[in-house]
This record gives C-alpha cells, sequence and structure tokens, in this order.
C-alpha cells in the first residue's frame, strides 16, 4: 500500500480535484482544513466517505482516514465539512463574486482591459 506524505504546501489543484470525486459520487462529503506546514497554516480540501479520505492531489486510491489524519496533521477542531450540494453552492457564489470584483475593476481601469482574441497580457500592454 502507498503511503501519503505530509503536506507541505498548499495545492490549488485540490478545489479542482474535490469537484471531480464530489461530483462522481453522491455520499462523499467535502472537508477543508487549517494545517500547520513548515511554520505557516494552508488549507488543502480533499473528499472523505466512510472511514476513507480522496485526496486526487495525492494519490488516486482511497486512504484510511485515520491514515490520512495522522499524517498530514488534520485535527477535528481546525475542519470545516460540507455536504457535496452545499460546496458546489459555495463554489458557484465564490466564482460569482470574483467575476463581478473582475468586471468592477475593469470599468474603474479602462485601460487595464485586454481584446479577447489578442493573446496580450496586461503586463505587456501598460
Amino acid at each position: 500500500m502507498d503511503s501519503c506524505n505530509p503536506r507541505t504546501q498548499y495545492t490549488p489543484e485540490c478545489f479542482m480535484a474535490v469537484l471531480e470525486v464530489a461530483s462522481e459520487n453522491e455520499n462523499t462529503v467535502v472537508v477543508q482544513a487549517w494545517i500547520e506546514a513548515e511554520a505557516r497554516w494552508i488549507l488543502p480540501t480533499w473528499c472523505e466517505f466512510d472511514d476513507q479520505v480522496i485526496d486526487l492531489t495525492e494519490r488516486r486510491t482511497p486512504i484510511p482516514k485515520a491514515e490520512y489524519y495522522a499524517v498530514m496533521g488534520v485535527t477535528e477542531p481546525r475542519t470545516r465539512r460540507y455536504a457535496r450540494l452545499a460546496y458546489f453552492s459555495e463554489v458557484a457564489a465564490s466564482s460569482e463574486k470574483i467575476r463581478l470584483r473582475r468586471l468592477k475593476t475593469q470599468l474603474q481601469f479602462p485601460c487595464l482591459r485586454l481584446p479577447r482574441a489578442s493573446g496580450l497580457t496586461a503586463a505587456r500592454t501598460i
């Protein structure tokens, strides 16, 4: 059996991985936890069902929950659990807030607005 490795950095891929797992399994719970790693706090996200953890940023097979929590340094007081549909709603609301924030910035600073088809970056146009 593969062993999991202690989390040492934030991996943004965890959010996409959770969406993949939760969309394919109705019995999963999405979990986020603050974990101390190398003198800083990170916020990984994974899915759980029964006594198993699925963290696709770690490996593609289920990991026993007790092993995952011990190796990663997860503690219950620092976890937050979401039903899968509630998590989907949170992601959708966050995406809308980000879209509106970008639109507001573009309206305030029209010089930063780029043509979509140009392929230019903001750094090149300023």
